[in-house]
Order: C-alpha cells, then sequence, then structure tokens
C-alpha cells in the first residue's frame, strides 16, 4: 500500500510524539527518530496515519484507556537500522506509571537542540499529561481497578533516586491550584497513603520505606502549593488533641525514636543488658545516633522548606509545633507518669526529636555568640499568649508589680517565636527524660545494693527478682542514655544555651531610657547594674534559666569519649556571664533554688583536673584537658571576674541550710558547689585578692543597718559548720551502734531483718551526706582564716564567742579520749568519715586565728567556753597530729596557742573574781546571755536593754527584736549611756576595792 506523502515538519512531529507517548498510528511512521517500541493505535488509510497537534489529544485518551492485554497486543517494534531506545515500558498498564514516564521521556526530548523549536508542541503534550492525570484524580470510575493515589506514590518512591528532578517538577505541576481541579484533595489521598507506610516504622526495624516517605515530604515541602497541602493533611481536626499531630504523617516520621511510646511499652533495645559488653552497647549506640540524625535532618529540612515558601505557611507550621506544645503541657506535671496518664499525651521520642529540629531551625541566629539577631528576640512574646496558650501563667524570675504600660505587637519576628518554642518543647521533652534518667540512676544504685546484700545472705529467691527488676530498669536507663547523649543534638542545645544565656543577660540590664515595648538595638555592659531593675525580667519565664542550666548539667554529668562537644572560649564566656549577673543578688532572680542552680552553672565550668582519675579513658582525659585549658582562662580572664566571689557570697547566703524552706537533700546540693568554687577561687592570686578587697569593705561596716554580705556569710558558715558536724558526728554514733546489733539481725524473719538492713543503709547515707558536706565547710572556715581581713571579721565580738565555742564543742567531741570511740564504726571510708583530717583542718583555724593581729578576743573566748574548753583539749590534738604526720611547724604554733589561752585564762578568772560575785545588780547582766554588759542598748521595740554584741550577733540571721519579734535593725538600737556610766563606775569601785585589800 502506497505510503502518504508527509513533510519533514510533520514527520519530526510525529516522531517527538511517538518518544514522548510511546504510541504509533502507523508503524510506517517508525523511523531512525522514533523509539524501539510502541503500542499501535490505529492504522487507517482513509485518515491522518502520523500524530500531530489534532489528533495527539484523541490518541493519547485512547491510548490511556486500554487494558493491559490490548496494550500488550498492539506493541509494533521499529524496524528500521538505528531505533531510538526510550525510557519506560510501551505496555505500561498503570496510568499514573506512564504518565509519570511521559512526562519523564518529555523532559528529556526538551533538552535535544535540534527540537528547540517546537516549544508549543512541547507545551501541549505537557498539558495532555496533566489534564489526564488530573483527571484520573477527579474521575476514578474511569480507570476502574487501579489506585491513582497508590500509584501515584509507589511511581514516586520507585523513581526518585533516578530521576529527583523530573519527580519533583512532576508532582508540584499535577499539583498545582487550578479552577477545576481540588488539588488539596488529590495531594491529600497521596499522603494518605505515604501515612499508612510510616505507620508500622520503628528505630529498630527501619527499611527502604523510610527514604520514600521523606523524599515525597520533602518534594511537597519546597513548593508553595504541595507545602500547603502537607501542613493541611498534617494537621488534626482538634489543635487540642495531645497525640493529634503525632499521629499526622510529619509526627508519625518525627516520633521515630529509641524510646518507648508510653511507659509501660518495652524498649527496642538494650535487652538483656547485664550481658552486654561496653563495645556492643557503643555499637548500639552508634545505630541509634545515626538514624536519629538522619532523621531529625530530613525533617529538619521539609520544615526550613516549608517556612520559606510564604508568611502563610511559615504561621501555618508555628501554629502545628504550638498547638503540639500547649496540647502536651501536662507533660511538664509528669514527675511520676502512670500508664493511663502518659499515654493521654504525646510520646518522650517525638517531643524530644521535636525539638532537636528545633535546635536546627534556630541555628541561624544562635551563632556566632553575641551576635545582633539575638536582640531581636522579644520579651513581651511571653505575655501574648501567642501560640504558647499557657505561656503567661508562667513564674517569672520577677513578680509582676508595677509594670509599666505596653503594647504589644501586632505579630513576633520569626526568631522570637522559635525561641520560645524550642524552650518549651526541651522542657516538655529533653528536661522531662533527664529528670527521669536520674531518678533511674539512683534506682539502678539503690538495686545494686540490695542485690548485694541478698547474695551477702545467700537469698536466692530475692537474687532472682531483684535481677528481673534490675535488668528491666538497666534497659530503660541505657534507653534513655542513648538518646541524651547524641552528640550533634548535644551540641545543638550548648549552642543555644549559650545563645539563651546572651539574652537573659542582656534582660537583666536593660537601662531605664530604652523603651519597655522595643527589643534592644545595641549590647549594654552587664556591670555595674543600672539603678533600676529592668521591668523586662517580669516577662521571663524561669524556665528558661533552668533549660540553660540543666543541660550544661548533664553535658558535665555524662561526658563521655562518643559525647565529645567541639567547645569554644566564647561560650564559656556568655555562660558565665549569665551566672554571676543572677547570682549577685535576689532583686534579678528572686528564687534561690534557681540562683543555686546557676552556682552549679559556674561549678561546671571550673577545672576539673582535680577529679581527672574519675576520667579513666585516655581520650576523655585529653578531651578533659584540653576543655580545662580555657576553663582556667575564663576564671583568669573574664571580663567580669572581679564579681565571681562577690556572685558566690550572694547566693550563699541566701540559702538557710538549717532552715525549715529547704529539704537537707536540696540543701546538701545546692552548697556544695559553692564550696567547690571558693575553694578554686582561694588558690588564684587576683581572686585572693579580691577576697581580701571585699572582706575588707565589710570591716567598716559591721554594725550598719544591713550587715554586710561578708558578715552574714561568715555567720552562716559558722551555723553550716555546727550543725554539718553535729549531724554528722551524731549518725556515725548511730551506725556504731547498729553495727554492734547488725549480727544478731540474721536470726530475725526473711521481711523484718530486711527492713533493718534498709534502714541501716539509710543511715548510712545519710551519715554520708553530712559527712562530706561538714568536711567541706570546715574546710572552706580554715581557708578563710588563711586571709588577713575575713579573719578580723571572724575575730570581731560579733562572731568570735560563737566561732570559739563551736570549734572547742567539736575538737572536744573529736580528740577526748572518752568521746571519739563512739565514732569508731568497722569501715569509716564507706561513710567518707575522715576524723583525723576534721581535726587537723580545725586545728588549722586555730592556729591560724591564733596569729593574727587581733586574737586577744579569741583567746578570752576560747577560755571562757566552759562547756567544752579544758587544757588537755590541745595536747590530745597535737598527740593526733604527729600520728598524721602533720608538720612539726604547725604542731608547734598551737602548743603555742595553748600556752596563750592558759595566761588569757588566767587574766580571765582574775576578772572574774574581781566582777562575778552576788552582788552584781540584775539590771547589769545581759538578760539573754546573763554576763556582765559592757556596752548596753536600749532595743526601741520592746524597750529591753541588753549587751550590743548580744543584739548584734541575733540580728546577723532574725532582724528581729528577740522579746516581741517587732522588725529591728542595729541602727535603730540606742547607746544606754547612762546605764553604761553606771556600770563602768561599779566595775571601778570593784577594782578599787580589790586593790586597797
Amino acid at each position: 500500500m502506497e505510503v502518504p506523502h508527509v513533510t519533514d515538519s510533520e514527520l519530526h512531529v510525529n516522531s517527538v510524539i511517538q518518544s514522548v507517548f510511546l504510541i504509533a498510528l502507523d508503524s510506517r511512521y517508525l523511523g531512525q527518530g522514533s523509539p524501539e517500541v510502541v503500542v499501535q493505535l490505529r492504522s487507517s488509510m482513509d485518515q491522518k496515519p502520523i500524530l500531530d497537534l489534532e489528533n495527539v489529544t484523541h490518541a493519547f485518551f485512547e491510548r490511556l484507556l486500554m487494558s493491559a492485554g490490548d496494550l500488550l497486543h498492539n506493541q509494533v517494534k521499529n524496524t528500521s537500522r538505528q531505533p531510538k531506545l526510550c525510557f519506560g515500558r510501551p505496555d505500561q498498564a498503570d496510568v499514573i506509571e506512564y504518565l509519570g514516564e511521559c512526562f519523564i521521556r518529555l523532559t528529556a526530548e526538551r533538552t535535544i537542540p535540534a527540537h528547540a523549536g517546537l516549544q508549543d508542541l512541547f507545551q501541549r503534550l505537557e498539558e495532555l499529561i496533566f489534564q489526564n492525570l488530573r483527571l484520573g484524580f477527579q474521575e476514578p470510575q474511569l480507570f476502574e481497578q487501579q489506585n491513582l493515589p497508590k500509584q501515584f506514590y509507589e511511581f514516586f518512591v520507585n523513581r526518585i533516586d533516578q530521576f529527583g528532578e523530573q519527580i519533583s517538577a512532576f508532582a508540584h505541576q499535577f499539583l498545582n491550584t487550578t479552577p477545576d481541579f481540588d488539588a488539596v484533595s488529590a495531594g491529600k489521598s497521596i499522603l494518605d497513603v505515604a501515612l499508612e507506610r510510616s505507620n508500622p516504622l520503628q528505630l529498630m526495624n527501619l527499611d527502604s520505606s523510610l527514604a520514600g516517605i521523606l523524599h515525597l515530604m520533602t518534594v511537597f515541602s519546597a513548593n508553595p502549593n504541595t507545602a500547603k497541602i502537607l501542613m493541611l493533611h498534617s494537621t488534626p481536626p482538634n489543635h487540642r488533641d495531645a497525640m493529634g499531630c503525632e499521629l499526622s504523617l510529619l509526627g508519625r516520621i518525627i516520633r521515630i525514636s529509641c524510646l518507648p511510646e508510653h511507659n509501660d511499652a518495652p524498649c527496642q533495645f538494650f535487652q538483656n543488658p547485664m550481658k552486654l559488653s561496653h563495645s556492643e552497647i557503643a555499637n548500639t549506640n552508634g545505630y541509634i545516633w545515626s538514624n536519629t540524625v538522619r532523621i531529625a535532618e530530613a525533617v529538619f529540612k521539609i520544615m526550613n522548606n516549608v517556612v520559606r515558601q510564604s508568611a502563610e505557611l511559615r504561621e501555618m507550621l508555628l501554629h502545628w509545633i504550638a498547638d503540639t506544645l500547649s496540647a502536651n503541657f501536662g507533660r511538664a506535671k509528669m514527675w511520676q507518669p502512670s500508664l493511663q496518664f502518659q499515654i493521654r499525651l504525646a510520646s518522650d521520642g517525638f517531643i524530644l526529636n521535636l525539638s532537636a529540629i528545633l535546635l536546627r531551625l534556630c541555628r541561624p541566629f544562635v551563632n556566632p555568640p553575641k551576635n545582633g539577631k539575638i536582640l531581636k528576640i522579644h520579651h513581651l512574646f511571653t505575655a501574648s499568649g501567642a501560640y504558647l496558650r499557657k505561656l503567661p501563667e508562667e513564674t517569672t524570675l520577677q513578680p509582676k508589680e508595677n509594670t509599666p504600660p505596653y503594647e504589644l505587637p501586632k505579630e513576633f519576628n520569626f526568631i522570637t517565636s522559635c525561641f520560645f518554642l524550642t524552650h518549651e518543647s526541651l522542657r516538655l521533652g529533653w528536661a522531662l527524660l533527664w529528670d527521669r534518667f536520674t531518678k533511674y540512676s539512683r534506682m539502678v544504685h539503690d538495686l545494686e545494693g540490695h542485690l548485694e546484700e541478698a547474695r551477702r545472705v545467700d537469698n536466692g529467691a530475692a537474687v532472682a527478682q531483684i535481677e528481673r527488676r534490675l535488668g528491666t530498669l538497666a534497659t530503660r536507663h541505657l534507653t534513655i542514655l542513648a538518646s541524651l547523649t547524641l552528640p550533634e543534638h548535644m551540641e545543638l542545645m550548648i549552642e543555644f544555651a549559650v545563645c539563651t544565656s546572651t539574652w537573659l543577660a542582656q534582660m537583666a540590664v536593660q537601662p531605664e531610657n530604652v523603651p519597655f515595648s522595643a527589643t534592644p538595638t545595641s549590647y549594654y555592659p552587664l556591670f555595674p547594674f543600672p539603678v533600676k531593675v529592668p521591668p523586662h525580667l517580669q516577662f521571663v519565664p524561669e524556665f528558661l534559666v533552668e533549660n540553660v542550666s540543666e543541660v550544661l548539667n548533664c553535658y558535665v554529668r555524662l561526658l563521655s569519649r562518643e559525647m565529645q562537644v567541639d567547645w569554644k572560649f566564647e561560650w564559656m564566656e556568655e555562660l558565665m556571664s549569665l551566672a554571676i549577673v543572677y547570682m549577685s543578688g535576689h532583686e534579678r532572680m528572686r528564687n534561690p533554688h534557681l540562683r543555686a542552680k546557676m552556682a552549679m552553672l559556674m561549678h561546671n565550668l571550673m577545672p576539673h583536673k582535680r577529679f581527672a582519675d574519675t576520667y579513666q579513658e585516655r581520650n576523655v582525659s585529653k578531651m578533659v584537658e584540653l576543655m580545662d585549658v580555657m576553663k582556667e582562662r575564663l576564671f583568669r580572664d573574664h571580663e567580669y571576674k572581679p564579681e565571681f566571689f562577690p556572685a558566690v557570697m550572694n547566693v550563699f547566703v541566701s540559702i538557710e541550710m538549717t532552715g525549715s524552706n529547704l529539704r537537707f537533700g536540696e540543701a546538701f546540693h545546692y552548697r556544695r558547689p559553692l564550696y567547690a568554687i571558693m575553694e578554686y577561687l582561694f588558690t588564684l592570686d587576683y581572686h585572693k585578692r579580691r577576697v581580701e578587697e571585699v572582706a575588707g569593705e565589710a570591716v567598716g561596716k559591721l554594725e550598719a543597718t544591713n550587715p554586710p554580705t561578708f558578715l552574714r556569710f561568715l555567720n552562716l558558715l559558722i551555723n553550716d559548720a555546727t550543725f554539718m558536724l553535729d549531724e554528722a558526728l551524731n549518725y556515725m554514733s548511730k551506725l556504731k551502734i547498729l553495727e554492734g546489733e547488725r549480727e544478731s539481725w540474721a536470726a530475725l524473719p526473711d521481711e523484718q531483718r530486711q527492713e533493718k538492713e534498709r534502714d541501716f543503709e539509710h543511715q548510712g547515707d545519710i551519715a554520708r551526706s553530712y559527712n562530706v558536706l561538714a568536711r567541706e565547710t570546715i574546710q572552706c572556715l580554715k581557708s578563710l582564716t588563711n586571709f588577713k581581713n575575713p579573719s578580723r571579721i571572724l575575730l570581731n565580738a560579733v562572731m568570735v564567742d560563737r566561732l570559739s565555742s563551736m570549734l572547742n564543742y567539736f575538737l572536744r567531741l573529736l580528740v577526748g579520749p572518752e568521746k571519739r570511740q563512739q565514732y569508731r564504726v568497722q569501715d569509716l571510708s564507706a561513710y567518707m568519715f575522715e576524723p583525723k583530717d576534721l581535726v587537723a583542718k580545725i586545728c588549722r583555724i586555730y592556729s591560724n586565728l591564733g596569729r593574727h593581729d587581733a586574737r586577744k578576743d579569741f583567746l578570752l573566748a576560747i577560755c571562757k567556753d566552759k562547756r567544752s574548753y579544758n587544757p588537755e583539749l590541745f595536747p590530745f590534738a597535737c598527740d593526733i597530729l604527729r600520728r598524721i604526720n602533720e608538720p612539726e611547724v604547725f604542731i608547734d604554733s598551737l602548743c603555742q596557742l595553748a600556752e596563750d589561752v592558759k595566761q588569757a585564762e588566767a587574766a580571765e578568772n582574775e576578772e572574774d573574781e574581781l566582777l562575778m560575785d552576788e552582788d552584781v545588780p540584775d539590771e547589769y547582766l545581759d538578760p539573754i546571755m546573763s554576763h556582765l554588759m559592757r556596752e548596753p542598748v536600749l532595743l526601741p521595740t520592746s524597750g529591753k536593754i541588753v549587751d550590743r554584741s548580744t543584739i548584734a550577733r541575733h540580728l546577723l540571721s532574725d532582724q528581729s527584736d528577740p522579746f516581741n519579734r517587732g522588725y529591728l535593725t542595729m541602727d535603730q538600737v540606742k547607746p544606754a549611756d547612762d546605764l553604761r556610766a553606771e556600770i563602768e563606775a561599779w566595775i571601778k569601785r570593784r577594782r578599787e576595792t580589790k586593790l586597797a585589800k
């Protein structure tokens, strides 16, 4: 049959259409530029036998409606010498697969230089592809037995790696909004397939489906139309549903974690933990960390894409995050979660991973430290309730009193929103896990003790039961540890903590002339403080400070070879600045617990080389050494180093160790870092000079209206030393008795014996805590007596009697032969009880003060203490010092002190004989201490007269009249000059009478 004549241009168009759609009307027109195999639609001689713009629409639709059998049957081969190899299958029966392949082939044809003049044709072919694709989703009955959303998803995930750019364009163009196509419904139907495929995903058994889902979501996020579809699909109908966002497609990816979904769910990793080697644990951690980071980076890319599409989409994403956090506000109350309560809230893994993604979103404004973007964080965000509904109810650094009028911005910038959302996510996720981890650590430690005891008494049933409990707990403990110590996430948290520190410090020093409703425009110096406390602090939630403190605390406690962070000196500077700003007084931070956490922050910035023996692994030791170099420089060169010691004192006096407002465990936790910081400062020349300066300023203000902080500090130090050491010795005495009874417990029933053992262990734990803190308190007091001015304050009449009484009392208990035996338990080191070391420290205090130029009152105070002092104390003490090889020079100084005290006692006895007898008028005696007053003063609120030294000592810790509890300060007391003159005259007459005799 004769072939109809066609022009070259018509053949060119026909060839291109054949190459894109893999169809032909007449196989005779398959030439060298045509595909190797096509589907022949028809071959009628009375109609045009080639494809062109007029008939391609009908031909293409006919091809789409052909069955799989017809497609296979109607395939024809190109018999020319050089047929064209085209991507895809001519007999592809899946509609979406075929249309997608057509688009890929179309994209390839467009790049061929010979087709440069066919843009109208390409445009029409592209329109046909998407018209039919949309038609399929709108009229699914046209393609019965075919699930187009599922086909689209599978085509996407199968081809994205090979044809990423083309597949992305295919998805974006398909889901463009047009008047006659519901792109949102179509896009949601495809995402529904991804949601279904995401349901079984777990970190333990990740497969290729995760990569496909992430690719799909990434492509959706990279276009404004599809990004909106993604956000609409992931937004739950009820924004108060605590798990709504987690169960969405976006949430199901974020929730993939090593952590169990709820408190009663089994853990995926670290089974049989008691049998795992260190290398097995390290390998498991590596698997968890690498896959967790991979998912977090992928979701961050998705969220970052969404944020960059438009302001509307940025708001949608922020509301999605905020609704999740607001609906899960109850997690902040989960101190001991029950299964029922926890299941109603989002999982630990979801909130923790959401934090990691938010930290990545914050990264552009957290680096470098002290950059201008940080100043754009708006403090009034917390007052607005924007995004976070509960935020205005949070406790702030300062109560809302005398708040200046302000106007909320119409909208808050992205930096501000991201900053506060990240902190809220850390509080609801990371902080909760860190708290749970510390509790699990204590529980593991306790169970290990019980296991050891059960093995000691050969109780097989108890051993088996405890081992099962310990195994379950250790699995959870290792799982949480793996989630907390992920190196990349820890570095992100530290960077964010540094940024927060910079902002918090600036909020504390905003000058009065800065508009309150505006954000700062420049950085202000931190010291000296502005006269007026900035009202900005009334809008700074306390949990921001807690987050910063706990992040660094976690890093220091869990420091390991795997969790290395590339520390920068500038980070340490900003963290230290935060600590000293808020430690320096209650005006900027009312909560004393929070100021104590600032002290812990400062402690964590100290060099740790003195504790290097706890880091056995060489790599870790090297890391600690490198960090210590920077930490030493921090204490040596920090811009505000003059404030270090005053800041520590301010925190110290704000914590009443012996008061009823703190439990002992809390106080012990708060006090220890303060002692460690001071001991380190006492080793540095600059800070030693600073201690002398601060104490020297206090010497001239000892009777000021408000006692100087240094005086109150020393007063509390003596209080603490007395309380701690007394309690420590009492508990050691109890333990001595219990040890004597312990052998008889073997005859008791199991339950009763176990109760006795638990009580014995508990008593030992308390004794150990008291011993540690008593030793550190005495050490601090000893160190201070190496200074001239602090010693001068200790030797002042207000302090010296209490100090000498304390020293005498404990020296008698520790060196007296009849006393010290009651503390001699079987193993002193088990309770960290070091009586010989305590004796040496106490004797150093005696020796240092005994050589001071103001020692006269100290010598008198020692011998006047009739309750504890006797002349044999110092010889007993010298004997112990020789046995522990203390230097002879030191022992000689103590012997000299003993002689000086004897001489002072002889002079005092002579004075007492002169002045104290039944004839002393009652009105001359101090009503509280019953001694002869030398400087009587009138208390205006009660009208009582007491000795000045007595009331001055009382007002150090209680600014009230001891007789009627009325408010009283030293500047209110009035000298009783007439009575003083009477007393002095009486003393003069007594002396004259004595001399006359």
